[in-house]
């Protein structure tokens, strides 16, 4: 019983810090474009985005195994509440330095869950339960296209 309330707990994390990283991952381009002209830019950013992604993967587990999963976790949700919380700052200013800090540290802060949970599952339950990430298949287009209309609805900011 204890074992299925452990998976219970990755799960609900998964599900609400995916949840959240589908959402921005999808729409920040589009919602960037609304205060910043042409793809250039915003590809630019992309680009260093993706490093960041790939640097934090490494950074949080690295951080997580010295300090604990617990720890490092609450970490990345505080940060991705934090950075989901101000996102209107990034158009004051000329928006265009403000948005690419915004959205590097958002991927390199997120991409922590790609690193803890698949460890922290194998070390709690044994390798089986490394497939807990299949969970996101059939629901992240659901989501992309839920998010696309709320933001019509709520606007950007009541998005993030």
């Amino acid at each position: 019983m204890l074992e299925a309330k452990g998976i219970l707990d990755f799960g609900f994390i998964l599900l609400f810090n995916c949840h959240g990283l589908i959402v921005f991952s999808t729409v920040w381009m589009t919602c960037g474009q609304t205060f910043i002209e042409g793809d250039k830019f915003p590809s630019l950013v992309g680009s260093f985005g993706s490093i960041f992604n790939a640097a934090g993967r490494g950074s949080w587990g690295y951080f997580g195994d010295k300090v604990s999963f617990k720890t490092s976790m609450v970490c990345i949700c505080a940060l991705f509440t934090v950075l989901m919380s101000i996102f209107n700052l990034t158009k004051l200013a000329d928006g265009k330095a403000l948005f690419f800090i915004y959205v590097c540290l958002t991927f390199g802060t997120f991409s922590g869950n790609y690193s803890l949970i698949p460890t922290a599952t194998a070390r709690t339950f044994g390798q089986e339960y490394e497939m807990l990430f299949s969970s996101q298949i059939d629901i992240a287009p659901v989501r992309a296209l839920l998010t696309s209309n709320l933001a019509d609805l709520i606007g950007w900011y009541g998005l993030f």
